[in-house]
């Protein structure tokens, strides 16, 4: 049975898709499946890190949490901050959120500083 008119055969993988789901000569489904490849690649070169397993990695871990915890005001709907102050705190939580990937061992850790507020209507 032919394609319809908007579909057409993955050149990677030979499954007949509609066009516009084809880019970069793979179809959605193949890069998806990429993506969810890389992604349990990565987690389990995590999951076998035993550098983070252990009191030190845990301590930190909940240090960052708290330090996510309190800073979630600052960029919820409504927050009084400046825009720019609020993207100072998104930026800050990334660089939180990042702690246990960006250094390699709990003993490495740099904590990002927590930026200055700024409120809306001050000068």
């Amino acid at each position: 049975m032919a394609n319809p008119p908007h579909w057409t055969n993955c050149p990677y993988c030979g499954r007949a898709r509609p066009k516009a789901t084809i880019a970069d000569g793979k179809c959605d489904l193949d890069r998806h499946e990429a993506e969810r490849l890389d992604a349990t690649v990565a987690f389990m070169a995590r999951a076998n890190d035993i550098a983070w397993s252990g009191p030190l990695g845990d301590t930190i871990r909940q240090e960052r949490n708290s330090r996510l915890d309190l800073s979630l005001w600052a960029v919820m709907p409504g927050s009084p901050l400046t825009q720019a102050c609020q993207d100072e705190f998104t930026e800050y939580r990334k660089k939180l959120h990042r702690l246990t990937v960006d250094f390699a061992i709990p003993g490495e850790v740099i904590w990002p500083s927590q930026p200055d507020l700024a409120y809306e209507g001050n000068n």
